[in-house]
């Protein structure tokens, strides 16, 4: 520490009356012509106990009053609100069509219950990959919220990410099923 610092800090920490008197007039001098290095060295020395005292002489800053305050802006999400869905299994492919059979969720039915023809070009490309006969999906008619606040009535086809069963896979499960009814039925 240099003489002109550890001067500065003991006229500071001083606890005659030349720090009550005098010590903001001097710490304020010291700020102005000291170098910024040297007045990092006295704010740390003020806010110090003084070795006879143990107060602590501090400034409390509120850093938050120091920011203006910026309206918060909340970001509008796109959203999708189902009017009517079906979850469904493909029961023949054509040309430009394919046949399912659907179940209505929105009634919480149990059984198909309705046959539908669906256009092939309403499918995207990735869902066009994975029809074929058994591949379930689901149809949702609703309204759909865009991120810029629009309204618009959609109808919206997605193929299951699932692989679908296989004949084999469904003869194999139906001879099980079989076995067990049998089994439980005590024949």
């Amino acid at each position: 520490m240099t003489s002109e610092t550890s001067l500065a800090a003991n006229m500071i920490q001083d606890t005659g009356g030349i720090s009550d008197t005098y010590g903001d007039f001097i710490y304020d001098t010291a700020q102005r012509y000291l170098s910024a290095k040297r007045r990092h060295q006295i704010d740390l020395l003020r806010n110090q106990p003084h070795p006879f005292n143990d107060t602590v002489k501090r400034q409390d800053i509120d850093i938050i009053s120091m920011f203006p305050s910026v309206p918060r802006i909340e970001s509008i999400k796109a959203t999708f609100a189902p009017l009517q869905e079906w979850e469904g299994y493909v029961v023949e492919i054509g040309d430009e069509t394919f046949v399912a059979r659907l179940i209505d969720l929105t009634s919480e039915a149990k059984q198909e219950e309705e046959e539908a023809d669906f256009p092939i070009s309403e499918l995207s490309e990735t869902d066009k990959q994975r029809l074929r006969p058994g591949a379930i999906f689901r149809w949702a008619i609703g309204y759909r919220k865009t991120r810029s606040g629009s309204k618009e009535r959609v109808s919206s086809i997605v193929f299951r990410r699932l692989p679908a069963w296989t004949d084999r896979e469904l003869k194999e499960n139906r001879r099980k099923a079989k076995l067990l009814a049998a089994a439980l039925q005590g024949e």
